[in-house]
């Protein structure tokens, strides 16, 4: 038999994309086929007053009221390979969660993601402002015969970061992830799918980063999506918010590469010339690019020894109407995350 305490370790997540934003769609075995990790939800429950209290007299306080309802889940995945080309990982869709779209290549040329030939990528766009997903996150009794109780939430849209904490570490995706709660309630197991991807992570080893064409000495970098996440708030649903959906974008590139002597590269000058170079970090299957990278006030450092700069870059449109810095892309677009080739 089961104890009645809930195990830590015991936690899964699963989501799915809504068929009406905002109304939970519950997902079933064939949408737990993503390795989850690091899951960490938090209640976000808005009282009306923390100190409410009527003149009674005394110092006794009455009830807070609870209103709008919503929660923030933290978790990653590993980057990983589709295992061909235009395979679709199965953690693009917590990126598609998260206002990423994908678009697939043909010749060179952008296509339907279900017609790629050579390769697929990752791009955020507008049109992927709001596409909201519903998750569960399972909580399971430790020991044999366990109730699971459903953490329920609906209209969930978030944030991403990609990431690499060393050479030869595997990149990261951590997602925060926002919606408002449906229920918490006891249900029953999802099953993990057959489809559970197995490749490997994808490591920082043998990688040509490039800032504007030159090659760089790295030890990390992040690639923040910079989502801001609103919701739309409707008073007839019982949690007081509709769906949340992406009000902003402020993609934000880091590194921290070991400085050289100012004839190789005049950090400086391309600083205050607001110069946009490009930024190019590749893996054995992937390759993250910022189109126009504008670097901003930078750190000055030392790792391992070696005097680094601390760089932050705003990842720009592409170019201007007309004259595109990455002519295959729209103007709109300030990144892609390529799997495969274009060509």
């Amino acid at each position: 038999m089961a104890m009645t305490n809930q195990g830590g370790k015991l936690r899964y997540m699963a989501i799915k994309e809504e068929g009406t934003p905002g109304t939970y769609s519950a997902p079933a075995t064939a949408d737990r086929n993503i390795r989850i990790r690091n899951i960490e939800p938090a209640f976000n429950i808005e009282f009306d007053d923390d100190n409410a209290k009527y003149a009674n007299g005394s110092h006794a306080e009455d009830e807070s009221i609870a209103g709008v309802q919503a929660m923030t889940v933290t978790c990653s995945t590993r980057v990983t390979y589709g295992g061909a080309v235009a395979t679709v990982p199965n953690w693009w869709k917590l990126a598609y969660l998260c206002g990423c779209g994908g678009i697939g290549w043909d010749a060179g040329s952008e296509v339907a993601i279900g017609s790629a030939v050579e390769g697929i990528s990752l791009v955020g766009r507008k049109a992927y402002d709001c596409t909201s997903y519903s998750v569960v996150i399972i909580e399971m009794e430790v020991g044999a015969s366990p109730v699971f109780t459903e953490i329920q939430l609906a209209g969930c849209m978030g944030n991403m970061i990609l990431t690499c904490e060393a050479p030869g570490r595997p990149l990261m995706a951590n997602y925060t992830i926002t919606g408002k709660i449906n229920d918490v309630v006891d249900g029953s197991d999802i099953a993990l799918n057959a489809t559970t991807q197995t490749a490997l992570a994808e490591p920082f080893l043998n990688s040509a980063f490039t800032i504007g064409g030159t090659a760089e000495q790295i030890s990390t970098f992040a690639f923040d999506m910079g989502n801001t996440i609103s919701p739309v708030y409707d008073q007839s649903d019982a949690t007081g918010i509709k769906q949340f959906y992406v009000s902003e974008r402020h993609p934000r590139f880091s590194c921290n590469p070991l400085a050289v002597k100012q004839a190789t590269t005049d950090w400086l000058n391309l600083i205050l010339s607001e110069s946009t170079p490009t930024i190019v970090a590749p893996t054995a299957n992937t390759q993250l690019t910022v189109i126009d990278g504008q670097p901003q006030n930078p750190g000055y450092g030392i790792r391992e020894g070696l005097v680094n700069w601390e760089h932050t870059f705003r990842a720009l449109q592409n170019g201007t109407p007309g004259s595109l810095t990455d002519a295959a892309l729209t103007l709109e677009d300030t990144f892609e995350f390529l799997q495969g080739a274009r060509s």
